[in-house]
C-alpha cells in the first residue's frame, strides 16, 4: 500500500468514526493533527513565512492540495488587483492630463491667490497675459501685477469677497512685466486649499479691446451730442433774426 493509500484510508476511518456517532449527542469540533497543522498553516501564510518542513510532512495529501489551491487563488487574486491597479493609475494619469490641458490652455486665465495676496498657482494664459513665465509669476504679489491707481478697486472687492463670500467681478488695469497696461475683467470666488486656509480663484480675462470699443463708442455719442447742441444753436439764431 502506498503512502497515499494509507493517509486516504486514514481519513476515510476517521470519516467513518464521525459519521457513527449518535445523532442526538451534542456535536463538537474534534482537533485532528491535521487540523492544528492546517491553522499553523495559514497562521504563518498570512505573516507570509514558508512552512517548515515538518509541518509540511504532516499535512495530508488533502490538506496539501487544498492549499497548494488556495495559494493559487490568492495569486490570481493578486494578479487581478494589480491589474485594477494599473488600470485605475493610467484613468488617474489621462484625467490629469485632460485636466492640466483645460486648466493651462483655457482661453481665460486662472489664478489662485493665498491669503497673503501671493499667487501660488496661475495656468499658462495667464502667464502670457501678464507677459512673463509661469515660473517667475509663482510666489509674486498680485498687487504688483494691477496698476497703482486701480489698487483700490481690487482690495475693495477682495474686502467684500471675504467678509461676505460673494462672487465678485469687476474691471481694472493691470501690468505686464514689460510695462505695458491692459484692461482685465476679474472674477473672483473664495475657497480653500489642502490645509484649510482661504485662497481666493481668480478667472482672469483681457478686455482691452472691448474697452477701446466702449471709449471709442462713447467719444462718438459725445461727438453727436456737441453737433446736435450746434445744430441747435443755429436753428436758435435762425429763429431769432
Amino acid at each position: 500500500m502506498s503512502e497515499y493509500d494509507k493517509f486516504a484510508k486514514h481519513d476515510d476511518e476517521e470519516e467513518e468514526l464521525r459519521l457513527s456517532q449518535p445523532a442526538q449527542a451534542t456535536p463538537q469540533l474534534a482537533i485532528t493533527p491535521n487540523a492544528v497543522q492546517r491553522q499553523r498553516a495559514e497562521e504563518r501564510l498570512r505573516r507570509n513565512t514558508a512552512l517548515a518542513p515538518a509541518d509540511v510532512a504532516a499535512l495530508s495529501p488533502a490538506a496539501i492540495q487544498n492549499l497548494m489551491h488556495e495559494l493559487y487563488v490568492h495569486q490570481i487574486e493578486l494578479e487581478m488587483q494589480n491589474d485594477e491597479l494599473r488600470e485605475t493609475q493610467m484613468a488617474l494619469e489621462a484625467a490629469r492630463e485632460r485636466y492640466f490641458d483645460l486648466y493651462d490652455l483655457a482661453p481665460v486665465g486662472y489664478c489662485t491667490i493665498s491669503e497673503q495676496g501671493l499667487i501660488v498657482q496661475a495656468n499658462l494664459t495667464a502667464a502670457n497675459l501678464l507677459g512673463i513665465v509661469r515660473s517667475a509669476l509663482l510666489k509674486q504679489s498680485v498687487s504688483r501685477r494691477i496698476f497703482n491707481e486701480d489698487q483700490d478697486i481690487y482690495y475693495l472687492h477682495r474686502k467684500r469677497l471675504v467678509e461676505q463670500g460673494d462672487l465678485q467681478s469687476f474691471d481694472l488695469r493691470m501690468v505686464k512685466n514689460d510695462g505695458t497696461q491692459f484692461w482685465a475683467h476679474l472674477t473672483m470666488t473664495v475657497g480653500h486649499d489642502a490645509a484649510g486656509n482661504s485662497e481666493l480663484r481668480v478667472v482672469l480675462d483681457d478686455i482691452t479691446k472691448r474697452k477701446q470699443t466702449e471709449a471709442e463708442l462713447a467719444q462718438f455719442h459725445q461727438m453727436l451730442q456737441d453737433k446736435n447742441l450746434e445744430l441747435a444753436g443755429q436753428s436758435h439764431e435762425c429763429l431769432n433774426r
